[in-house]
């Protein structure tokens, strides 16, 4: 598998803050090829660490939330495809305790931020400055965004 790391200019996860990320993500080659069922994402560094993407087990072909390595996972809705482009935005609200992050899939653009979507509540990130691009298969990632607003993260 392969994993590349992106520091950041400030920390993120700082108790009572919100911060949104986005990325443009496509399953490329054969869907759960590769490593460890082919996942694909993106991990906010901390402990533990939090998984974004085409998870490689449990609900093998969705877009998930789960901690780096399958346990605690929440599936979206949205399946994955090879060839098909999705937009992932992540609220993440960091508390005293355990942090909510929400992850929405294809909000339409130009949109307000959803009103729903699928939420892992059950860890406490901590603080950090850095992501990963983590792969056990074939994909692009694009346009990676980091802001304190979904407009800021999310195309017009």
């Amino acid at each position: 598998h392969t994993q590349m790391a992106r520091t950041l200019a400030s920390d993120f996860g700082a108790d009572g803050s919100t911060r949104y990320f986005s990325f443009l993500l496509r399953p490329e080659g054969v869907l759960n090829g590769g490593d460890f069922g082919g996942f694909h994402g993106l991990v906010l560094q901390g402990v533990p660490r939090l998984f974004i993407g085409k998870t490689g087990g449990g609900t093998l072909e969705s877009y998930v939330l789960e901690e780096q390595g399958g346990a605690g996972q929440v599936p979206s809705s949205v399946t994955a495809v090879v060839g098909e482009t999705v937009l992932l935005v992540v609220k993440a609200e960091f508390a005293v305790g355990n942090d909510t992050f929400t992850l929405y899939v294809n909000p339409a653009p130009g949109s307000p931020e959803p009103a729903t979507g699928t939420v892992k509540s059950d860890i406490d990130l901590g603080t950090s400055n850095t992501l990963f691009i983590y792969s056990g298969g074939e994909f692009s990632l694009d346009e990676l965004r980091f802001g304190e607003t979904f407009e800021s993260v999310t195309p017009r």
